[in-house]
């Protein structure tokens, strides 16, 4: 459980980055988001089966910021989950991608290890054509993994773009195929509600960045493309604000969930392209 759990992590870091920086045009296109680092503190939410997840903590370290040709982003997250019989499980995950701005290309570097041990990577290039977005992303590891991305498919960068263009909008709701570099799994059908924009004043008083601004609550649902599952295979919870962070989330795993604080908010120098 706990290895899907921590490759799905992936998709969490990049909708944390959903941004637009303060006072830009209400189109997608004028979007520019704000270069920056956050540090979330992990811990247990719910645990709704007896004898499962006794106990969570860790941390996460995002760090995203433009780049002249488009948009870098590198995540570290280690997260120790406590089981009911008093075993205690381990893992580290890492990401590292970039994003072209016309959302045609990706590149993407993630290794996850449990207990110390390598127990999955995956690293390689993803492209799609400009008219229709079928493409094919192909794989350095695993050696000569390929997944083909059927038309619509997008990018974490430019999903985050319409997600926003979305909330301007005012519409509730938006549904994209949305791929992620992680394997086979790593193409999935992405529903997201979008409620009413708010501002947080306490959390707004500890990171001086939020301040004046508002933030969107948004609940995304994952689902595998090709199972035809009714049910998702997990859910996000987060307040998208107006400048790229994320002031908390949480991941519903259905049996559990966990939940993740920020404690620390660094603004990073942009580019001078």
């Amino acid at each position: 459980m706990t290895e899907r759990i921590e490759m799905r992590r992936y998709c969490l870091s990049v909708l944390v980055l959903i941004a637009m920086s303060a006072g830009a045009a209400a189109e997608a296109a004028d979007f520019k988001l704000m270069s920056h680092r956050a540090i979330y503190e992990l811990s247990l939410g719910k645990s709704r089966q007896a004898g499962e997840v006794a106990g969570i903590r860790g941390r996460m370290v995002m760090e995203w910021s433009n780049a002249c040709d488009g948009r870098t982003h590198n995540q570290r997250m280690h997260m120790e989950v406590q089981r009911a019989d008093g075993g205690v499980t381990a893992t580290e995950f890492t990401i590292s991608s970039w994003e072209a701005f016309d959302g045609n290309l990706l590149r993407y570097a993630i290794r996850n290890h449990v207990n110390e041990q390598l127990v999955e990577e995956y690293r390689g290039r993803a492209e799609r054509n400009g008219a229709d977005g079928a493409g094919e992303a192909i794989f350095e590891r695993p050696e000569g993994m390929s997944v083909q991305l059927p038309a619509g498919t997008l990018f974490p960068d430019a999903h985050s773009d319409k997600l926003v263009a979305a909330a301007l909008e005012g519409r509730s709701f938006l549904s994209a195929r949305v791929f992620d570099g992680s394997g086979e799994e790593g193409l999935n059908t992405v529903t997201a509600f979008i409620g009413q924009a708010r501002e947080e004043p306490k959390i707004a008083e500890r990171f001086p960045p939020l301040a004046g601004k508002q933030a969107w609550p948004v609940r995304m649902a994952f689902y595998d493309i090709d199972a035809g599952d009714e049910r998702p295979s997990y859910e996000v919870g987060l307040n998208m604000y107006a400048n790229g962070v994320a002031s908390g989330f949480e991941l519903d795993y259905e049996s559990f969930t966990v939940l993740g604080a920020l404690s620390r908010l660094d603004v990073l120098a942009e580019p001078s392209c």
